[in-house]
């Protein structure tokens, strides 16, 4: 049995919806490991990865609601992860350059 066909059909007809909830399911795992891993975990850091993830949500979004066939709530969370990579690695460039 495909994914796809488990996947109830109110699912696979709200793209933004299914973009959100993942961003959602980034945002409490990434401050999760954050700060279970680094103790003290401030609130630029989750202002930041809220950005990070309402960003990539609202991309991933708009991408599953301009496609002709729409998106299981799978294949959103297959192209949001490549999505929020790419703005991570894009947001993060300037955090890591010495000055």
């Amino acid at each position: 049995m495909h994914m796809d066909q488990i996947t109830p059909p109110a699912l696979r007809e709200r793209p933004y919806g299914n973009a959100f909830a993942w961003g959602g399911i980034w945002l409490v795992g990434l401050t999760a490991s954050f700060t279970l891993f680094y103790g003290h975990f401030a609130a630029e850091g989750f202002g930041r990865f809220l950005g990070m993830t309402l960003l990539s949500s609202a991309l991933c979004g708009y991408l599953g609601h301009r496609s002709k066939t729409p998106w299981s709530f799978w294949k959103t969370g297959g192209m949001y992860l490549p999505l929020a990579l790419a703005i991570f690695l894009v947001s993060s460039f300037g955090a890591m350059t010495r000055h």
